[in-house]
């Protein structure tokens, strides 16, 4: 097995005009803070995604083999695998993920997409 690490930084943002208008393809403006999400991932032998929330000293494990028939409310984990699969991008390994950051939990601030399921390097 590689033990290619995958590290991404996801930048909060705040818009300045037009927020939750992007949504819709309207018009935004939106700026970087000095705020982040951190994850680091390391492939495992297990064929699970063991997600390791440190902030909020929670841990998940999502077998790769997950269909999500049913999903509870906010469940982006699951929401982005179900996705990902639809699309064709099917997991063929599991990984250990830490995620960590510094945007204040309920703070409404948005952190950039590729955060919530950085799939695609998988």
């Amino acid at each position: 097995m590689g033990t290619k690490e995958i590290k991404i930084v996801a930048p909060g943002r705040t818009c300045l005009f037009g927020d939750h208008q992007d949504y819709l393809g309207l018009p935004v403006i939106a700026c970087a803070i000095d705020r982040h999400i951190l994850l680091n991932a390391i492939p495992n032998d297990l064929e699970v995604f063991r997600i390791r929330m440190k902030d909020i000293d929670a841990v998940r494990n999502i077998p790769i083999s997950e269909n999500f028939e049913h999903l509870e409310p906010r469940d982006y984990f699951g929401s982005a695998l179900r996705v990902l699969k639809r699309e064709g991008c099917v997991p063929s390994r599991g990984y250990d993920i830490d995620i960590s950051g510094n945007i204040p939990i309920n703070s409404e601030i948005p952190v950039h997409r590729q955060c919530f399921w950085p799939g695609y390097s998988f």
